[in-house]
């Protein structure tokens, strides 16, 4: 195997993104605890992570709650130079998150390897907390 030195990245253009890392200032947070349908989530979680892989990758709900997230960032600001001088955007944001074990089947038994949290939606009321959220960051932002 050869040593490869890459390229140097060219930046032109508008961007439609900045990039990491952020810092937020003014954050304000609340979580409410919303009651679910275990049996729905159960089937939530098989379809998007179960289903696909064959079996493969399996999280289950640990519990019927699922919790909501409602909050606002003031001034999202990029730490990497020279884009932290070019100003700042604002955030307001709903987030679902569902509590979940990563498991493997024995037989008929399933074993948690490991508790997670999957979150599945988050809305955002900008285009560019959602292009950089979503498709740079990967968060499922709508």
């Amino acid at each position: 195997m050869t040593n490869r030195t890459l390229p140097k990245v060219v930046e032109y253009g508008g961007l439609t993104t900045v990039p990491s890392p952020f810092e937020s200032i003014g954050t304000t947070l609340y979580c409410f605890l919303l009651e679910g349908d275990l049996e729905k989530l159960r089937g939530f979680c098989k379809q998007v992570f179960s289903d696909p892989s064959n079996g493969q990758i399996e999280y289950v709900p640990l519990s019927r709650f699922v919790m909501m997230s409602v909050g606002n960032i003031e001034k999202i600001i990029p730490s990497t130079p020279p884009y932290d001088q070019i100003g700042y955007s604002s955030e307001g944001q709903v987030a679902f998150w569902i509590i979940t074990a990563a498991v493997k089947r024995l037989g008929n038994v399933l074993i948690a390897e490991h508790p997670a949290v999957f979150v599945p939606y988050i809305f955002v009321h900008n285009a560019f907390s959602f292009a950089c959220g979503r498709e740079v960051e990967g968060y499922p932002k709508s």
